[in-house]
């Protein structure tokens, strides 16, 4: 798994590379928190949300740029 984050990669990707790296970068967060302890899990569970949103947002701008 490429857990790396390149923005500049990140905006010279496809959209559809973009959405899945936020999906990957959001099942990392979710991997970390499930196996940290304390304020970690809550911080680590919290940016997988945020990544989700991510994607959630770029699948819609997607679908209504297309």
């Amino acid at each position: 798994m490429d857990n790396d984050f390149s923005p500049e990669d990140f905006w010279t990707g496809t959209p559809a590379q973009r959405i899945a790296k936020c999906r990957e970068m959001a099942a990392q967060a979710e991997r970390l928190a499930n196996s940290a302890r304390g304020d970690m899990r809550g911080s680590y569970a919290e940016l997988a949300r945020q990544w989700h949103t991510l994607a959630d947002e770029l699948e819609a701008w997607e679908h209504t740029a297309a």
